[in-house]
């Protein structure tokens, strides 16, 4: 059976503006450069997965109103199918802001996020996981995502189909329990200060503590 990769987890719309320097507060500053284009975690990985050639899905929650059709047509345009998103007609779609400092590539990020809810299990449970030989999730909304790896991990033992499980562990201190439920995890820097890890040394040999078993390698 014809399988792809399925990446669930945040879609936003992003503005992005390129400074010389980062402004100061209450100044006018003109940027050098901007763009507009579609960002979140889970849907930036499903178009870096299509450019490589694989064959992508995406599932989270996405909103009919502002921006859809921006949204929808870059979808198409990386070839993503996202057929089984949980569509909402009355929320607003999330933006972010970001403000890059050409002189240092710093970059800040205001992400605002009125009221368009975060895909839950219930909607999740309806696909047909014969469909997918790996499944990417972003470490977001833990509850409803462990409920999601759990139910992909109690089919692959029944099923015995290889299914590859990996999470994303970016931010929320909370979400260091789906590490354990996956096969692959992909560790982001401030995800490992918020545990005060100094360096990506310290942070696989902590991380072994939390992930499954594996043969052992000599840092």
């Amino acid at each position: 059976m014809f399988q792809k990769i399925l990446c669930v987890g945040l879609n936003c719309f992003d503005i992005i503006q390129i400074c010389n320097s980062y402004p100061i507060e209450d100044s006018e500053q003109r940027s050098i450069e901007y763009r507009m284009q579609r960002g979140g975690n889970a849907s930036n990985s499903s178009t870096v997965l299509s450019l490589l050639g694989s064959t992508c899905e995406f599932m989270g929650t996405l909103s009919k109103k502002t921006f859809w059709e921006f949204i929808q047509k870059d979808f198409e345009k990386y070839c993503i199918d996202i057929s089984g998103c949980k569509i909402y007609y009355e929320s607003q779609f999330p933006v972010s802001t970001i403000i890059i400092n050409s002189q240092n590539g710093s970059r800040t990020i205001v992400h605002s996020n009125k009221d368009l809810p975060e895909l839950d299990y219930e909607h999740f449970k309806n696909i047909d996981l014969t469909n997918y030989s790996w499944i990417h999730f972003e470490g977001r909304n833990v509850s409803e995502v462990s409920k999601m790896m759990l139910s992909v991990n109690d089919y692959k033992n029944v099923s015995e189909l290889p299914i590859t499980v990996s999470v994303e562990l970016e931010k929320r201190k909370e979400s260091l329990c789906l590490a354990a439920l996956a096969d692959i995890v992909f560790v982001g820097k401030e995800f490992s200060k918020n545990y005060n890890w100094d360096g990506m040394k310290t942070t696989l040999i902590e991380m072994r503590k939390h992930v499954k078993p594996r043969p052992f390698l000599k840092l």
